[in-house]
């Protein structure tokens, strides 16, 4: 409680302490000089003030978007529960990775998942695996093996342009993994004309860390490139972890990055365009399923996409792609106490043939296509309870979509109706529809949807369900134990109103339901279909843009009433493990001068209930962990196109826990504590 009244008091200070030092006589005085020399500063000062003020308010609700719709459409416009996130306010938060950016989208918390992996909720509920759908220059950077992203000093905050999100079901757009969630990034190398250049040094007790990244590109008349990389050598934590077992092991001793690397490169000519995404990511780690073993995790994948828009006329549009995607997931050198190590090598690759259509009618837009993926992965051995090494042999699966959307206005607003049928030979059919209705009245937003949604079960997940019918599986035949697809339903209705040009408000209420989910259970089957879980709340977003800054304010409200049986459970039937039913986010900047700006950000939480171990008769014991205050400062100077910061992340040393989502043998994850850091970038 006490921090939590620091944060309040600090924000206080921030949002109003008067506005900028600087005064209008000074900025009189510099329009006296010589014409050119007006021209000059006046050039300089705007580029400055947008980077520092981001776009106002107007332009922001205005800026069309592609995210919940095939038609570009502005925020308040678009078929969905939105939240944008522009390169100016990813700037000037100081933020270093994906994580820090998420953290303060409303009804997105991070949790605990098995082989120390850091997961999403969604709303309350668990969506690591296979629920979230994570896009990067239009590639699914989901592991084939499980369908869950990977976070944690992952995807370069400094590489990213935007990030558009939807807080709700996707997969009539996008497919089996956008269940829950959409989070489409564009990197900045589409955007960039010329070369940037960034880096970041990191200090925590006594250790370092440092991060480079780079992003180049331009657009000619025909053709252009895009590159994006990054190289990251440093710590992934430093505390202590206590796993279901009771057993203390130090992650400053085991918690280091595997030197992870990222690179985006691009080709475009006319309508042809080349995309090719690399990314190892890697982390040592000291708990392997409840033993206290020194291990590494690491993940590594190779995208490549080609796609060409082929434009018929002004009304008809179709777009081919191919797509593969192949990951080594999951994988990890171990030491079984033998003295030995080994690899425990998966794979997963998939082939995937889209195309899709567009036909404009006067105002109206009708989205068509259908899509075809095989996937192959690695068949394991059974040895004991455990699956140690792999087999020459092959799991094939295959699935069909067809899918179509139409948007059209209306006198009551503008109206999508959509749905995706799909088709996979091991989970079944699925029909998933959606509709919804948006209307803008100059200053109002109203927005009524409903959808609903699917996750098809991934190579790994059909795996562990058909208990070792290994032979089968390598047929292409597998049978087993039922498995389908997980469905899901929602309802959401948000409205917003424009107070003026400083001040914006939205807000929004929801119900959301998971019915067969897919859960993994510690008994011998592994994975199967589940109890219903569905949580229902609502969530609230303020933005004020004053003169001498901007302010953010989000808050959601999330309970649980069905929570999917004793594996997502806890004893309170209104929450899930792992997730608190309050949260707060909040991102401040003061214009300390016109070329320092002061950012605070972070977010503030109820307490979280989850699992912590097991009694003597092998019961379940569940923890009340406490709530979450988490504070980051970052101060930055921007001269033309120099900027330099320095920043404290967890300012109150709070020490974040990402707390176990369902059963396992983990316990909650530390995240680093206190640590002082400082960025440079150049653009040339």
């Amino acid at each position: 409680m006490k921090k939590t009244v620091k944060i309040l008091t600090l924000l206080a200070l921030l949002m109003f302490v008067r506005g900028p030092v600087y005064s209008s006589e000074e900025e009189a005085a510099a329009t006296k000089k010589s014409a050119k020399q007006a021209e000059d500063v006046a050039s300089v000062e705007k580029s400055t003030a947008e980077d520092l003020l981001d776009m106002d308010l107007a332009e922001l609700l205005e800026m069309e978007i592609t995210v919940a719709s095939y038609e570009a459409k502005s925020l308040r416009e678009q078929p969905g529960i939105i939240t944008v996130i522009t390169r100016e306010q990813i700037e000037r938060t100081g933020a270093r990775d994906l994580i820090d950016i998420l953290n303060l989208v409303p009804g997105f918390r991070f949790a605990g998942d098995a082989e120390g992996n850091i997961g999403l909720g969604i709303r309350g509920l668990w969506a690591n695996e296979g629920k979230v759908l994570i896009l990067i220059d239009g590639l699914e950077m989901n592991e084939n093996l499980y369908g869950a992203p990977s976070f944690s000093q992952h995807y370069s905050a400094d590489l990213i342009e935007q990030v558009e999100i939807i807080r709700g079901p996707g997969s009539a757009m996008y497919g089996g993994v956008a269940e829950l969630a959409v989070i489409k990034i564009t990197s900045r190398g589409k955007s960039q004309e010329g070369v940037f250049l960034s880096g970041s040094l990191s200090y925590n007790r006594g250790e370092w860390s440092q991060k480079y990244d780079a992003v180049a590109g331009n657009q000619f008349e025909d053709w252009g490139y895009s590159f994006s990389g990054s190289f990251l050598d440093g710590n992934r934590s430093n505390e202590k972890q206590i796993d279901a077992y009771g057993t203390i092991y130090d992650q400053s001793k085991v918690g280091e990055m595997d030197d992870p690397y990222f690179y985006n490169v691009g080709l475009n000519y006319k309508g042809l365009e080349l995309r090719h995404i690399e990314d190892h990511y890697g982390y040592h780690l000291g708990d392997y399923y409840g033993w206290v073993t020194p291990s590494r995790q690491y993940y590594d994948a190779m995208i490549s996409e080609i796609k060409y828009t082929w434009k018929i006329n002004d009304n008809l549009t179709f777009i081919p792609k191919i797509t593969r995607k192949y990951h080594d997931g999951w994988n990890n050198i171990l030491d079984f106490n033998s003295g030995e190590r080994g690899d425990h090598v998966v794979f997963g690759e998939r082939w995937t043939y889209n195309l899709i259509g567009k036909y404009k009618l006067g105002e109206s837009l009708l989205t068509f296509g259908a899509e075809y993926y095989e996937d192959e992965g690695s068949v394991p051995e059974r040895m004991g309870d455990d699956y140690f090494f792999y087999r020459s042999d092959r799991m094939k699966f295959y699935n069909k979509s067809l899918f179509g959307q139409y948007e059209t206005p209306t006198d009551l607003g503008d109206l999508v109706v959509g749905a995706r049928l799909e088709d996979h030979n091991f989970a079944g059919s699925k029909l998933v529809p959606r509709m919804g209705l948006t209307k803008v009245w100059d200053k109002f937003h109203f927005k009524a949807l409903y959808s609903e949604a699917f996750r098809t079960p991934n190579i790994e997940i059909i795996n562990y369900s058909v208990n070792g019918n290994l032979d089968a599986i390598a047929g292409g035949d597998p049978t087993g134990p039922d498995i389908t697809s997980e469905s899901t339903t929602a309802y959401e209705l948000e409205t917003g109103y424009k107070f003026n040009d400083q001040v914006y408000w939205a807000g929004n209420i929801f119900h959301v339901k998971v019915e067969d989910p897919i859960i993994y259970t510690l008994s011998p089957e592994g994975y199967n279909n589940g109890n219903p879980v569905s949580s229902y709340g609502l969530e609230t977003e303020l933005r004020v843009i004053p003169e001498w800054g901007d302010i953010k304010i989000g808050y959601g409200l999330y309970i649980a009433d069905q929570t999917g049986g004793p594996d997502w459970a806890t004893d309170d039937d209104h929450r899930t493990m792992g997730f608190p039913n309050h949260q707060i986010s909040y991102d401040v900047t003061y214009n300390v001068t016109k070329n320092i700006s002061l950012n605070c950000n972070g977010f503030i939480t109820s307490s979280t209930r989850s699992h912590k171990g097991y009694d003597a008769d092998d019961e379940a014991i569940y923890h009340s962990y406490d709530p979450q205050c988490i504070m980051n400062i970052f101060l930055a100077y921007k001269k033309d196109h120099l900027t330099v910061g320095v920043g404290v992340s967890d300012l109150f040393n709070e020490k974040e826990l990402y707390i176990p989502s369902y059963k396992n043998w983990s316990g909650a994850i530390p995240s680093m504590s206190r640590e002082f850091f400082i960025k440079a970038s150049y653009e040339f």
